[in-house]
């Protein structure tokens, strides 16, 4: 026996909140860890800035 419509159509509209509800919480997750990623790289210390002769200060000369 098949579903009036307007059940079917409940149906399909709760399974796209829930796939967008997920698809929302993975969103979550792949944003933080960019923000983890960008924090980290943030926390590298820099590289030494080229002195006017074109070699890397503190290196060989």
């Amino acid at each position: 026996m098949t579903k009036p419509l307007p059940d079917a159509l409940h149906d399909a509209a709760d399974a796209v909140a829930s796939m967008l509800t997920r698809m929302d919480q993975k969103l979550d997750m792949l944003l933080a860890a960019a923000a983890a990623d960008a924090s980290a790289d943030r926390a590298w210390p820099a590289p030494p800035k080229a002195k006017a002769n074109g070699h890397a200060a503190g290196g060989e000369q």
